[in-house]
């Protein structure tokens, strides 16, 4: 395939993608509020989603390694995306919602890792850069949030249809990956267990500190949106804007993450988005009114799509090919599934300071005591070898 031809699929399917993971994980918190839960539930009901990801994300990526096209195994898990999250329509109470959450995660926390596992195996063969098709996803997630925002604005029971027809659209888009995919390599050769990835004492480390800092993103989803309607009085509408704010303000990272990642290496791109973190999160909770805390999402340009790309490419270059998606699904075991459960209860305790703005400040206090372990960070190598 030549290289236009590759690029072009690959950032279509992250717009499809990151249109799916909008509409979703943007507007899901205010789902659960409509529905009747208050701000304790739904940080459990946040939790609920990373703690069945723990059990999934290992057995599919397990499954995706072996499959001999992994492109259309992703395109069954957008499929079962899209149909289990029909059970949200008759789910009203805290424990239907909480089946119905289970259900869905068990799928959607497979697709991200699952797509970034074939796009990065493609892209390095190719020898082509990540940070610029990841962007298409970025431009996706933002005017996805704006416009949806607006839609459910008119009726936040257009929430469950919406995702269940963006999750299918994410499917028809993966088969632009599945029409030309490579057979994996390998298909009957014996595999290392799945935890033998951690043997790296550097991958390790650089995982735990990525898991404290998502840990400290899932309070904010997990509040956010909350805290935007109840505290500052905003609409669906505004939190929305908030994301396009957020996800757009990623683009001038994105445009020389490549060249960034190669400069500077993981560990000093970990330690800049801690920093990013720890101030928005400081400046979001002491807005007084939402166009502050719209504002305050700017430093997204700092934040978590430093975290996150830097992570990626580093686990992609750390673990076999053969084993490409596992790797990327003990990513998300670490930075999403644990992170964003022990993120959900620490949103729950903190539900207990006297407002939610003084609950995302004291949030503010977990990637600023990371930067206390700058300097062991700082000795591990930049980027690993290619295994």
């Amino acid at each position: 395939m030549a290289q236009g031809g590759l690029r072009g699929r690959i950032a279509g399917y992250y717009a499809a993608e990151y249109a799916a993971s909008s509409a979703f994980n943007g507007f899901v918190t205010l789902f659960y509020a409509a529905r009747g839960m208050d701000a304790g539930q739904v940080s459990l009901l946040m939790a609920a989603g990373p703690l069945v990801a723990l059990f999934a994300l290992p057995v599919t990526g397990a499954l995706a390694d072996r499959a001999r096209r992994r492109a259309l195994a992703l395109c069954a898990v957008y499929g079962l995306c899209a149909l289990s999250s029909l059970c949200f329509l008759p789910a009203r109470g805290f424990w239907p919602l909480l089946c119905a959450t289970a259900l869905f995660s068990c799928f959607s926390t497979c697709v991200s890792p699952l797509g970034e596992a074939l796009a990065l195996s493609r892209l390095h063969a190719a020898g082509l850069g990540f940070g610029r098709l990841r962007m298409a996803g970025t431009v996706s997630y933002a005017l996805g949030s704006l416009l949806l925002g607006a839609f459910l604005d008119r009726g936040i029971e257009r929430f469950v249809p919406s995702v269940c027809a963006l999750y299918a659209l994410g499917g028809a888009c993966s088969l632009l990956l599945a029409s030309r995919a490579a057979q994996t390599p390998g298909g009957a050769k014996k595999r290392p267990p799945f935890l033998s990835l951690l043997r790296r004492r550097e991958l390790r480390t650089l995982l735990l500190f990525a898991l404290c800092l998502q840990a400290a993103q899932g309070v904010f989803y997990a509040l956010y949106g909350l805290f935007m309607t109840q505290s500052l009085h905003g609409t669906r509408a505004d939190v929305g804007l908030g994301a396009l704010v957020g996800t757009l303000s990623e683009i001038p990272f994105l445009l020389f993450a490549d060249r960034l990642l190669r400069r500077l290496g993981a560990p000093r791109l970990l330690l800049l988005s801690a920093a990013g973190m720890a101030l928005r999160l400081l400046l979001t909770g002491l807005s007084r009114s939402p166009a502050a805390a719209i504002a305050a999402q700017a430093l997204c340009v700092d934040g978590v799509i430093v975290c996150a790309f830097a992570m990626a490419q580093y686990v992609s270059l750390s673990v076999p090919q053969e084993q490409a998606a596992s790797g990327q699904m003990l990513l998300y075991v670490f930075t999403y599934a644990a992170a964003r459960a022990l993120g959900s209860l620490l949103a729950l305790g903190l539900t207990r300071l006297p407002s939610l703005g003084a609950a995302l400040c004291a949030c503010a206090v977990l990637p600023a005591a990371l930067l206390l372990f700058a300097r062991p960070l700082l000795r591990l190598p930049p980027l690993p070898t290619r295994r």
